[in-house]
């Protein structure tokens, strides 16, 4: 039998914080993610991060925010597949305006952005003030959106061409310019399954206001899923690595149940 995301009807103040939804897991956020923080979410292959972020983004749809949901990896209907498959009825928050899943290109925003440096490097030297006109480029004409999801930065820092100054450049502005939106972002970052590595080039979990990680490594003869909070810039969280599952109506995280308790991660 599916257990419903249960949408909390009590008195939480989502207009100061965001609440993920996912049962067990905003207990260790405390209040939960400050509105406007910039989010990161790493992990290795197969530890759950877009199902994290679809499952955020279907529960704050349900609250009436609106959520842009932005993938460089799967088609919209791959999207909906996933959140079907857990009973989300994501079709009804669609319908109303307050989701939305977008399909983008990597390669083609990475040209942009490239394009966009190397212009301004024409035309005068490129400081640190200088701003790329992004938001013209990622977020749809007309929609205002409260939550903005990117699956993932791995994607686009690959499509970059080893051009680390103009990724970084990118990722710097891009979080800066949700900031100003005033809108609370997340993005996911891929990388080895480790236990102290939580983005490829560094700069990501540097810039980023609150880390996340969801772990999927072997444990003995098993394999285990974990998360962890890793950050939350200004504001007081759990410190532990908890188990984590993937059921049949979504993540659920375990906050009593500590994992990996003989495993240094720093």
């Amino acid at each position: 039998m599916k257990r419903e995301i249960k949408v909390n009807k009590g008195k939480i103040d989502d207009s100061v914080y965001l609440k993920t939804g996912v049962p067990g897991f905003d207990k260790l956020m405390g209040n939960g993610i400050p509105k406007g923080h910039t989010v990161l979410v790493s992990g290795g292959a197969g530890s759950g991060k877009t199902i994290f972020c679809l499952q955020t983004a279907f529960y704050q749809a349900s609250r009436g925010k609106k959520c842009l949901y932005i993938s460089f990896e799967e088609n919209e209907s791959r999207l909906l597949s996933h959140m079907r498959k857990f009973g989300w009825d994501c079709d009804k928050y669609i319908k109303e305006g307050t989701l939305k899943l977008i399909k983008s290109s990597s390669i083609d925003l990475a040209k942009r952005i490239e394009d966009m440096v190397n212009q301004m490097s024409k035309s005068k030297f490129l400081k640190n003030g200088d701003i790329l006109d992004l938001k013209k480029i990622i977020i749809p004409q007309g929609f205002d959106p409260d939550l903005i999801i990117m699956d993932s930065l791995s994607s686009i820092s690959s499509a970059f061409n080893n051009s680390t100054f103009s990724y970084r450049l990118y990722v710097e502005q891009l979080f800066d310019l949700f900031s100003k939106m005033n809108a609370t972002s997340i993005f996911t970052t891929e990388t080895e399954q480790s236990l102290s590595k939580y983005s490829r080039s560094g700069i990501e979990e540097f810039l980023a206001d609150s880390v996340i990680v969801l772990y999927y490594v072997r444990n003995g003869s098993v394999k285990e899923r974990a998360s962890e909070i890793l950050k939350v810039r200004g504001e007081r969280h759990e410190e532990k690595i908890v188990a984590m599952q993937i059921t049949e109506s979504g993540i659920v995280a375990y906050p009593e149940q500590e994992v990996f308790g003989n495993i240094k991660t720093d």
